[in-house]
């Protein structure tokens, strides 16, 4: 029971954090950290240069992961540590790692083609059901915990609490949280809208 309580408050947390990430793109891109691109541009049309395989596709995400990026740490002088994203993104993100072009440091303007253990921007991918594949959010986190520099806060009032109720008298336990989810600093987030997915994946299959 435990176990089934901290897992359905995961994943509500999840869809609240989806909720407010999508709820502040608006911010993000009076910001500029907003970039897109069309799969579809990469469709094979009989043309004598096409992809071979979708994660060649996917590498034309470097360059805007590292424009979303550049941009974030303009307007708030730090660079996000996380890529957030779908399930399916988040796979092909992974399975692209060690084949993408890295920029490691955005003072020196250093720039690399790195194989086998290169990681993508030196961002880490996470990934969650609550997140549409069509969208990839970067993120920063502070160090430390430091409140003078957090992006997104959870406020905890009280972690879990029980509340029972009787209806057409049957008596009913619930197990709730009194949480908040706030984003403070909109300007350290970024979005890469990747439109055309579903032409290479299939339709999203929606949760029961």
């Amino acid at each position: 029971m435990s176990e089934a309580i901290k897992a359905q408050m995961l994943l509500n947390k999840d869809w609240d954090l989806a909720y407010f990430l999508e709820a502040n793109e608006s911010e993000m891109a009076y910001w500029g950290s907003t970039q897109t691109i069309n799969l579809t541009n990469f469709n094979d049309t009989g043309a004598i240069i096409s992809p071979h395989r979708i994660d060649d596709i996917f590498r034309a995400l470097a360059p805007r992961i590292a424009m979303v990026n550049r941009v974030i740490h303009r307007n708030f002088r730090a660079t996000p540590q996380f890529l957030i994203t779908g399930l399916r993104t988040g796979a092909l993100l992974e399975s692209m790692q060690r084949y993408v072009t890295t920029i490691t440091n955005y003072t020196q303007g250093e720039a690399g083609y790195q194989t086998e253990t290169g990681a993508v921007m030196k961002q880490t991918i996470l990934t969650s059901p609550a997140i549409g594949d069509n969208k990839i959010y970067a993120a920063y986190k502070a160090p430390g915990d430091n409140l003078s520099r957090s992006v997104i806060i959870d406020f905890v009032y009280k972690p879990l609490y029980i509340v029972e109720e009787i209806t057409n008298s049957v008596k009913r336990t619930f197990v709730k949280s009194r949480t908040a989810l706030e984003v403070c600093t909109p300007q350290a987030l970024g979005v890469i809208n990747v439109e055309g997915m579903d032409d290479f994946l299939g339709p999203e299959r929606q949760l029961p």
